[in-house]
């Protein structure tokens, strides 16, 4: 009986031993990366690591929200619109920048609303396309109103994002596959202040003023009013 007593007793001091050899151990182990000290973990921090500072802010000035497009297109009149349109049907992902405070060009902001049909020597008409069902509606008098117009304007822009207001910034262009320069990233800002920049594979420009192209290193090509000042002399 007192050798079973003893047994028990050296086999429980060699236990305890073995724990006081592991928590030394793990003491050691933990004190490695804090220079021989153990820090007391703070609220909210593993380890004895410190906190994260809050981030800061950056203001909207400063900030360039990115995106990736396949066809940006500038100007929402009606033209460009059109373009934007089959772009979209093809499957093309495609935003408008506009640099106009409103909506829809000539036609809704200055209420060009009599469309003159082109014809050929027989009177038949030569229009097609998207813009056949707008002619078609003004000559059986279904669109006629500005309304109308809006309605046929917001159909040609269904579900194709438009930013209105837009101030185009720097176009960054690198060297070309097929000519010497490509335009890679188009920077602008928006009506509240908010700093973008857009990447795409085709760029359109549709404003009557060149917004983006006049900031390219391209040479414009002469327009009808040059060709009739030079008719003129």
């Amino acid at each position: 009986m007192n050798r079973k007593r003893k047994r028990l007793t050296v086999g429980l001091a060699v236990l305890a031993l073995v724990t006081l050899a592991a928590v030394y151990s793990l003491m050691q182990w933990m004190s490695l990366g804090t220079g021989g000290k153990i820090r007391r973990s703070r609220p909210g921090t593993m380890g004895g690591a410190q906190p994260h500072p809050p981030s800061r802010r950056i203001p909207k000035s400063r900030l360039f929200l990115r995106s990736r497009w396949m066809w940006p297109s500038s100007a929402s009149e009606l033209e460009g619109l059109y373009l934007a349109r089959a772009a979209a049907d093809e499957g093309l992902k495609v935003k408008v920048l506009d640099p106009r405070d409103a909506f829809g060009g000539q036609v809704l902001q200055g209420e060009m609303l009599f469309l003159d049909e082109t014809r050929d020597d027989q009177r038949r008409s030569l229009v097609q396309g998207r813009a056949k069902e707008l002619f078609d509606g003004f000559r059986n008098g279904k669109i006629r109103k500005l309304s109308e117009f809006q309605q046929y304007f917001d159909k040609l822009k269904k579900d194709i994002p438009v930013e209105q207001g837009v101030k185009i910034g720097e176009v960054k262009q690198v060297q070309g596959q097929f000519g010497p320069h490509a335009v890679e990233s188009v920077d602008y800002t928006t009506k509240d202040g908010t700093k973008k920049r857009i990447q795409a594979a085709y760029w359109v420009d549709n404003t009557d003023y060149a917004a983006f192209l006049s900031k390219l290193q391209v040479n414009r090509s002469a327009g009808a009013g040059a060709v009739l000042r030079a008719e003129e002399h």
